[in-house]
């Protein structure tokens, strides 16, 4: 148990690294296009393409760097209002239902991605629409990863032992 809550730790930082690299990487996209539209006044069609891929990356990215800490927006006034050990019961079950609904997601990704993905260009930088749309069940992938460490933590918490 201890190997996988470390291999999730190593995912958690290699996801750090690598979206914030995507992210400086779609600044720099979006800098030179606001210079060449707006100072040089000759826009380069690719940029805006560019930057709207690299944030569908970023986005499913992150979401795993997210779910590891359960740091997803969600209201809470409710469960602040019950004894602790039933917000935690609440709480695990909620996490069951994210974790049904990301397996969903996951399946739908994958069968739908052979039949869009290789099919559709992308018109200004010509590149096939499955680099993209890759993004999803790569990053929902993580984001079951990551959520499956947190349920066994809370299964250990539930259960009254330590989380290994």
């Amino acid at each position: 148990m201890r190997a996988f809550q470390n291999l999730l730790k190593v995912l958690d930082r290699g996801m750090y690294y690598l979206s914030t690299l995507i992210l400086f990487v779609m600044f720099g996209i979006i800098i030179v296009g606001v210079i060449f539209r707006y100072v040089i006044l000759d826009p380069l069609v690719w940029t805006e393409e560019a930057s709207r891929f690299l944030l569908a990356w970023l986005v499913f990215l992150t979401g795993s760097m997210v779910i590891r800490v359960w740091g997803n927006i969600r209201v809470t006034y409710l469960l602040e209002k019950l004894p602790e050990r039933t917000a935690q019961i609440v709480e695990f079950v909620l996490k069951i239902l994210v974790f049904v609904f990301l397996i969903y997601v996951f399946v739908v990704a994958w069968k739908v991605l052979p039949k869009v993905g290789m099919r559709e260009t992308a018109p200004a930088l010509n590149l096939k629409m499955i680099y993209a749309e890759l993004s999803i069940p790569i990053g929902v992938g993580f984001m079951l990863l990551q959520l499956l460490g947190v349920l066994i933590g809370d299964i250990s918490k539930l259960l009254g032992k330590e989380a290994n």
